[in-house]
This record gives structure tokens, sequence and C-alpha cells, in this order.
């Protein structure tokens, strides 16, 4: 019976296998490098005939991404002004505009500080992420920052969603925040997952000096994707909005269009709008951004302010 504890033993042996060895067995993740080495050649600079590579703000220069068949994304606020676009996919940005080829503009879309550009059809391109992103999660920003360092990566996390910020188009709303590091020139260039894909189009920073605080914001996917495909079908972007208008940007309502969101609310002219879902806002135009981010079928509240009564209100998104 010596043979009894080594029979038993493997008995044990093959039955803790059995229970436990598929949690223990795990597939090697991506490394980062490989990530990077597979997407970074999506990424080109954008400049237009307007640009000055000296100018502190890079108006009319920036980034842009490829997402196949020559489609690329940047920012509308990139190519504002300018009635001639290039596109650079060279290592070194330089004065000259000698061998840069030459772009044509699909569309933009101001209120998401959108465009849609055609060129080159070079064989690497980016796909769109479609997966929420997680605040903590892995931010990889791939750009062209101050238009001088082609095809740069910068590494940080998703430190926020949902944010409201003015930036260079305006209001903007739902927006990604993110830390890893983006500067002028960044702007249009793709802000990635883990895996490589697009979680959304670098739009802004946020900072006192101009340069990278460690606060960016990118247009999520979940906006920017479905403007992308109606723009691709030659369709204009249909756009909701409050249905009011308001004197010196303020949330003070002027007018009320007739069978808008505001009037099957119940809004009145003179009312002042305090907030919307929550977020305390200054401007009509930021009250349409938060409407824009929001998903169809969606109901928000609006708090405003009639006469010495502040009074709740609910929105209806088609």
């Amino acid at each position: 019976m010596k043979w009894l504890p080594w029979l038993v033993a493997v008995i044990f042996a093959a039955l803790a296998g059995f229970l436990f060895g598929s949690r223990t067995t795990s597939t090697n993740p991506e490394s980062l490098e490989s990530v990077v080495k597979r997407t970074l050649g999506a990424v080109v600079s954008v400049r237009t005939n307007i640009a000055n590579l000296t100018d502190p703000e890079m108006r009319g220069a920036g980034s842009a991404f490829h997402i196949g068949d020559g489609v690329y994304i940047t920012a509308a606020h990139v190519v504002d002004g300018g009635t001639k676009i290039y596109l650079d996919n060279r290592p070194r940005t330089v004065q000259h505009l000698e061998g840069i080829k030459e772009a044509k503009l699909i569309g933009k879309v101001d209120q998401l500080d959108l465009a849609v550009l055609r060129g080159e059809n070079i064989p690497i391109k980016l796909e769109w992420a479609t997966a929420t992103p997680e605040v903590g999660s892995l931010a990889l920003a791939l750009g062209n920052p101050f238009a001088r360092a082609p095809r740069s990566l910068t590494v940080g996390v998703i430190s926020g969603l949902e944010r409201l910020q003015v930036t260079p188009k305006g209001a903007l709303a739902g927006l990604v925040q993110f830390d890893a590091q983006v500067n002028p020139g960044n702007s249009g260039g793709a802000l990635l997952n883990k895996d490589g894909a697009v979680l959304g189009v670098v739009s802004s920073i946020l900072s006192p000096t101009g340069s990278s605080a460690g606060v960016g914001f990118a247009i999520p996917t979940r906006l920017v994707r479905v403007a992308v495909e109606t723009l691709l079908r030659g369709e204009t972007v249909d756009l909701p909005s409050l249905g009011v208008s308001s004197q010196d940007q303020s949330a003070v309502l002027q007018t009320i269009l007739p069978g808008g969101l505001a009037d099957a609310a119940g809004l009145q002219a003179g009312d002042n709008i305090l907030e919307i879902a929550g977020l305390p806002v200054e401007s009509i135009a930021e009250v349409n951004a938060v409407i824009l981010a929001a998903k169809s079928g969606s109901s928000l509240e609006i708090k405003a302010k009639r006469g010495t009564a502040t009074r709740a209100f609910m929105v209806n998104l088609p």
C-alpha cells in the first residue's frame, strides 16, 4: 500500500488542474510597442494655405488620421479659413509645401469641431473603438505637437468623461478628458485605447499658458462616427437643438421656436436657464452642446429661473 499516498497525490493534482487550470491560463496582451507600431503610420500632419508654423496658436495647422479609402478625420478649426488643405506623412514638418499632397474637404460639422477630408489612400488605417471609455483606462494620443513633431505619441489615462468645455469652435459637451500631454498642433489627432482603436478626435486643451497642463479633451467616437458616416453618404448632418435664441451669448431666452424642444418643454421667453442634466450653464451654446451630446430618446431636466422662482422643465429628445 506504499503506492496509495502517491495515487492520492496524483488524483488531487489532476482535480486541481481541472478545477483551477482555466483560471490561471491567460493570453499575453499586445504590448504598447506593438500597438504603436501598427497605428502610428495612420496619423499625418495637416496644413492649409494660411498656416504659419511660427504662429503659437498653430492656426491652419494640426493633425489628422486615416480611417481607410483615403478618408481622413481632423478637427474643423484646423482647416477653418483655408482654401487649400495639404496632408503630409513625412517625418518632419518644414515651411515649404513642396512634395506635400493636396486633400479635399468632404464636409465639416462645426458644432462637433469635426472635418472629414479625402486624400492619399495609405495602407495603414485606424478603427473606431466600440467599447465605452472608462476613467483610469489607458489613453494614447497621436499627433503633431507644435506642427513640428509629426507622429508623436504621448501616453496617459482617461481622467474624466462627459465634460462640457468651451473650445475653439464654441461649447462642446460629452467630451473625453485625458492627461496624455497634447499641445497646439495636436488638434485633429487620434486618442486611442490600449488596443489602438479610436476613442475620439483630439480637440482642445485646458491650460493657463497655451501649452499642455495635462488636461486634454477629445470628441468621443460615439458622436464623431455617426457624423462621419453621414457626410460620407453625401447627406447633411441634422443636429438637435433647444430651438431658442438669446442675446449676448447668455442663457436668457429671447425667442422660442414654435414646435421646438423648448416650446414642448414649456419654456418661455425671459426664462434664464441655470442647469441642464445637472450641469451648470452660462449660455445657450452650452445648453445646445449638452443636447447634442445626449443620446437619442433621452430626457434632460432643465432648471430655469422665471421671475424669482426656479422651475424644472423636461426636454425630451427625439
